[in-house]
C-alpha cells in the first residue's frame, strides 16, 4: 500500500501529492533542490529515484543497496525531511523525481516534476 508524502520546495511552497502535479523550474548551470517531508523527519530509510518518462525508475539514492550518485546529486537531512539537490542542472535533468520510504512493508512516496530551462535572460535598464 502506498501513502503520500509532501514535497517542500526551496521556494517555500508545500505541495500535497496526488493533486495535479506541480513543477520545480530549474536553470541550466545552477543547482536546484527540494525537500521530501518525511514521517521520520530525516533521510533515514529514504530512497530517491528519477523517472525520465520511461517505464523504469533510475535510482539516485538507496543506501540499503549501496547506491548514491554523489557526482550529480546531494542528499542531506533538512528541516522535517530529506533534501535532494541536483548539482549543475542540465537539460537531461528534466523529469519526475520520487522520494520513497518503506516502513513495515508499507510504501510512502512523493513525486515532483522538474522542468529545465536552458536560457537565463538579464535585462539591464539604464537611467
Amino acid at each position: 500500500m502506498s501513502e503520500n508524502l509532501l514535497f517542500h520546495l526551496d521556494t517555500q511552497h508545500v505541495i500535497p501529492l496526488r493533486r495535479p502535479l506541480e513543477y520545480n523550474f530549474a536553470l541550466v548551470g545552477f543547482d536546484t533542490n527540494f525537500v521530501c517531508v518525511s514521517l521520520l523527519g530525516s533521510c533515514t530509510l529514504m530512497n530517491w529515484y528519477k523517472h525520465a518518462r520511461a517505464p523504469d525508475r533510475f535510482t539516485i539514492y538507496d543506501l540499503e543497496n549501496g547506491i548514491y550518485l554523489r557526482d550529480k546529486y546531494v542528499v542531506e537531512k533538512a528541516s522535517g525531511g530529506c533534501k535532494l539537490t541536483i548539482k549543475n542542472v542540465e537539460p537531461d535533468d528534466s523529469g519526475s523525481y520520487y522520494c520513497e520510504i518503506v516502513i513495515s512493508n508499507r510504501s510512502y512516496e512523493g513525486e515532483i516534476e522538474v522542468e529545465v530551462d536552458g536560457k537565463l535572460y538579464l535585462i539591464i535598464l539604464q537611467q
